[in-house]
């Protein structure tokens, strides 16, 4: 699952890159499309990272809490991918 992230991220930054290009977005616009993309491939792919991690220790989060915070990671991970490649 972890690896499926992260390449949902290399998407998410291909994703983000064209829409930053087209809209002539900087700064923290970058930044919230980056996690909206991420957000909408976790749901759209039915990507839930959080509940494998989590289920060792016991606790159980709702699925869409899930998603959500597997969404807003491959946003994250989005720009730490595209800083890195961009050097």
């Amino acid at each position: 699952m972890l690896a499926a992230a992260g390449i949902a991220a290399v998407f998410c930054t291909k994703f983000t890159e064209r829409i930053k290009d087209q809209f002539n977005l900087h700064g923290v616009a970058v930044a919230v499309v980056s996690y909206a993309v991420g957000v909408v491939i976790a749901f759209g792919f039915g990507l839930a990272a959080f509940n494998d991690l989590l289920g060792a220790a016991g606790v159980q989060p709702e699925l869409w809490v899930d998603k959500l915070f597997t969404g807003l990671s491959i946003g994250a991970g989005a720009g730490f991918l595209s800083d890195i490649a961009g050097r």
